[in-house]
């Protein structure tokens, strides 16, 4: 990883996590082109599509969960 981030291909921050006192190491893509040019990358999204659309999912359930229950 610190290849791609030296060739800066990824980009790394640290950054405040929303509700915690402490900072978490973030990776991201530099550039969205990335996810579509770079082969491997392409390659592994494909193969992953549905567990990474799950994921997002769940992770929109869970906040709308959050969301009514502070309400009821």
């Amino acid at each position: 990883m610190e290849r791609l981030i030296g060739a800066r291909l990824l980009l790394k921050d640290q950054r405040a996590m929303p509700g915690r006192e402490i900072t978490e190491v973030v990776i991201e893509i530099a550039h969205e082109a990335l996810l579509r040019q770079w082969t491997p990358v392409v390659a592994w999204l494909s193969e992953e599509a549905t567990n990474l659309k799950a994921v997002e999912a769940i992770k929109r359930a869970a906040a709308e969960w959050k969301k009514e229950t502070r309400w009821a």
